[in-house]
């Protein structure tokens, strides 16, 4: 399997415009971190591998667009607005901060043009195919607070926020209460009413991104308008979107109010933006977990379409660890790794165990924010020099360790074990707080270049 990576590390190569391309290679190749994830479990430190690899392959420069991730091949080898920003906090975790902040400014120059409306999809040669879903100019907003939050890239937000700031436009209906974002979503059937769930839940987590860019360009102003449209948003969603009997949201509404329920995969997309309220969260992963999963991860609709896609299941783990059920987040993350032992060796694909494009870019980036955000529980926020640790090592695990993690100019290494976690400040230029909560036990502690903090349970 270790073979299979190298061996199939480049080939994926752009014939066109080689040199291009080769340069944003090395560019990237000079500035980007190398996490090593090192877990008692070889296999799993491969996959871990794999992603990053991929996540080389899928590098693409071409003339009439900023270097990008393509979204997959041979299938969807362009420019696309929600595999992209589906992927940037993986991708940051992996170390590609250069090449997500291009990927992002890509998007941010068609949505400038279209009036902030994020497209879906951009072909090799600079045409928009497909102008846009309702989630994506959503989407857009929550990647660019995850650049923002591991990255403290101000300069390049200064960038991005206006053009966020103009996609909301957009739904000012939506922010006023009148009406709920309508259009396609991610997931669409015929029959469904013109407001979508995932359309919701992404510009509740949108807001909650324009409240922290707002506040790291100091416009206090905006931060409190973005705060009271989610306060306000979350209430009337509450309202109308629960359904009792079914433990479940609404997938859409029609005009009149009335919900509808078709089992979609996006069931889980509220708990993970944050838009569920605790106890409802609870209640609908228990539900997900007893009757939308099979052997491979969250069916794309149950009792319709038993498929199981990459993406679905990577944020199905995220909410696994989220509600501290590290085993089951843990076997969804290890079921995306298994893509790459069926078809070609050494790609995560996009369907489990293999199936469509050989390689998919949301697969790596969920794959890795699995790691880093679930498994470690690392919630950076570079602007104000801050790493929150909050680790949930499995069971069967004595240790595992995560090394040269880039937040802002640091790099930090961690180190989990059953009786203490380890933060070493490996690298830097000024002091960062370090917050670590290890089994309920707190720890909270400056830390300068070369100097480590431990807590100890």
């Amino acid at each position: 399997l270790v073979g299979a990576v190298s061996s199939a590390t480049y080939t994926c190569q752009i014939r066109v415009h080689h040199d291009r391309v080769q340069v944003a290679h090395s560019q990237v190749q000079a500035t980007q971190a190398h996490p090593v994830l090192h877990t008692p479990d070889a296999t799993f430190n491969a996959y871990w591998r794999i992603a990053r690899h991929n996540m080389q392959q899928l590098i693409a420069d071409y003339p009439d667009i900023r270097p990008y991730f393509l979204a997959g091949i041979p299938e969807y080898p362009q420019l696309f607005g929600c595999d992209t920003t589906y992927s940037i906090p993986g991708l940051m975790g992996a170390g590609f901060h250069v090449m997500s902040r291009s990927a992002l400014l890509a998007l941010a120059e068609y949505a400038q043009r279209a009036c902030g409306r994020v497209p879906h999809e951009i072909t090799t040669n600079g045409r928009v195919f497909h102008p846009g879903n309702a989630q994506e100019t959503p989407q857009f907003a929550v990647a660019c607070g995850e650049y923002l939050a591991w990255s403290g890239d101000i300069d390049t937000i200064r960038q991005l926020y206006p053009i966020c700031v103009e996609g909301m436009a957009h739904v000012e209906g939506v922010l006023a209460g009148q009406h709920w974002p309508y259009g396609d979503g991610m997931v669409e059937r015929h029959g469904m009413g013109p407001f979508k769930l995932d359309s919701v839940a992404y510009l509740y987590h949108a807001l909650q991104s324009m409240m922290m860019m707002a506040d790291a360009l100091g416009d206090t102003t905006a931060q409190a308008h973005w705060s009271e449209a989610a306060t306000h948003l979350a209430t009337r969603f509450e309202q109308e979107w629960w359904m009792e009997s079914e433990s479940l949201y609404a997938d859409s509404l029609h005009r009149d109010g009335t919900p509808q329920l078709d089992g979609h995969w996006t069931a889980i997309v509220p708990g993970h933006t944050g838009l569920a309220m605790p106890e409802r969260r609870e209640r609908v992963y228990a539900r997900i977990r007893r009757d939308f999963v099979n052997q491979w991860g969250l069916v794309h609709t149950r009792e319709r379409e038993e498929l199981v896609w990459t993406l679905p299941t990577g944020l199905l783990a995220l909410e696994a660890f989220a509600q501290s059920d590290v085993e089951t987040g843990l076997q969804l993350l290890r079921n995306i790794g298994v893509t790459s032992e069926h078809g070609s060796l050494g790609l995560l694909k996009e369907l489990i165990p293999q199936g469509i494009c050989f390689v998919q870019l949301w697969s790596t980036g969920l794959f890795v924010q699995g790691v880093t955000q679930g498994l470690f529980g690392i919630s950076p926020d570079a602007p104000t020099r801050h790493l929150a640790i909050d680790p949930q090592l499995p069971a069967d695990w004595p240790e595992m360790s995560l090394r040269d993690v880039a937040c802002g100019d640091a790099r930090f290494a961690i180190h989990v074990t059953s009786t203490h976690v380890t933060v070493e400040y490996m690298a830097g230029t000024k002091p960062w707080l370090v917050t670590v909560n290890f089994d309920d036990v707190m720890l909270q502690q400056t830390v300068v270049p070369g100097t480590s903090c431990v807590v100890t349970r």
